[in-house]
Formats: C-alpha cells, sequence, structure tokens
C-alpha cells in the first residue's frame, strides 16, 4: 500500500510541475505578445506620421513646381510679346515703304556685335 501511495504522490506532482511550466510558457507567451502589440502601435504610429509628412512634402513640391512654371511662362510670353509687337510693327513699316525700327539695344547683348 505504500508503494501505491507513493506512485500516486509522484504523479500529482509531475502534474503540478508540468502545469507549473506551462503557466509560465502561458505568461511569457502573454508578455510576449503584450510587448509585440505595443511595438506595433509604435510602429504604426510612426507609418502614420511619415506618411503625413510625405504628404506635406509632396504638395510642397506641387506647389513648387507650380510657381516655378508660372514664373518661366510670365518670363517667356514677356519676351515673346515684345518680339511680335516690334515684329508686326515692322511688318507694317514695311508694306508702308517706311525705314524699320532701329534695333533695341537689349536684343544685341546676347548676340554680341555683327
Amino acid at each position: 500500500m505504500y508503494s501505491g501511495r507513493r506512485r500516486d504522490v509522484l504523479e500529482r506532482l509531475r502534474d503540478l510541475a508540468g502545469a507549473d511550466v506551462l503557466d509560465r510558457f502561458r505568461q511569457r507567451v502573454a508578455l510576449f505578445q503584450a510587448e509585440e502589440r505595443r511595438l506595433d502601435t509604435l510602429r504604426s504610429n510612426d507609418a502614420g506620421a511619415a506618411r503625413e509628412r510625405q504628404q506635406s512634402l509632396i504638395l510642397a513640391a506641387v506647389l513648387g513646381s507650380l510657381v516655378f512654371v508660372a514664373l518661366a511662362v510670365w518670363i517667356f510670353t514677356r519676351g515673346v510679346r515684345g518680339r511680335l509687337t516690334r515684329l508686326a510693327d515692322n511688318a507694317g513699316r514695311l508694306a508702308g515703304n517706311e525705314p524699320l525700327a532701329p534695333i533695341a539695344l537689349g536684343a544685341t547683348k546676347s548676340h554680341g556685335s555683327i
């Protein structure tokens, strides 16, 4: 009878030891999952902030490009408009057998003297 009880006690102790190991393992898994959730939240927040910065930079780049294009068009049309006006004036003078308008000093600056 003594040996029968001993086996029973040993089996119970083994069961408790196994339960204790499982409980510790479950605790560690739970801690690991909690830490992963915390890190996931941090990463998600960082990704959201990076996305917002990216959108702001893209918007600034688009607006800067629009301003640059508008300025380039304005400068180009200003130069072309003056030349077209002078061309139309000279065409009218040629049609009326009048002398051509004198060459503007600004037009010869980039070409040098001919």
